[in-house]
């Protein structure tokens, strides 16, 4: 029994957010070297110390988070569906399939009406 909704666009979402992660990946990484940089000051009290090594580590775990949630999301997708969808397009919405469609840089559709 197929699905109720569109696979391939929820495929392509999450293709568009690991593409994010995959840019912020560096960002992050850089405050977590700041934030082990920050233990390494003179005196620092516990109490901060705690707090910094927490900040630390949501940094490394935030994109460990993400990329487990991304493969969760990939992993419940009907593969089966999903080759469908990538091959005829969305089966519930036949019209779609009639008119080729280009997904702009600001991400509006363009279709292109021959």
């Amino acid at each position: 029994m197929p699905v109720r909704w569109n696979t391939l666009k929820v495929s392509q979402a999450v293709d568009r957010v690991e593409e994010q992660v995959n840019q912020a990946r560096p960002f992050l990484e850089m405050a977590k070297e700041e934030a082990r940089k920050a233990l390494t000051i003179p005196n620092l009290p516990q109490y901060i110390e705690v707090e910094v090594r927490s900040l630390a580590g949501q940094c490394a775990s935030a994109i460990w988070r993400i990329e487990t949630d991304i493969g969760r999301i990939r992993r419940d997708i009907p593969q089966d569906d999903l080759a469908r969808a990538q091959k005829m397009g969305d089966p519930l919405f036949p019209e779609a399939q009639q008119l080729p469609e280009k997904i702009c840089d600001d991400g509006t559709i363009a279709v292109d009406e021959q």
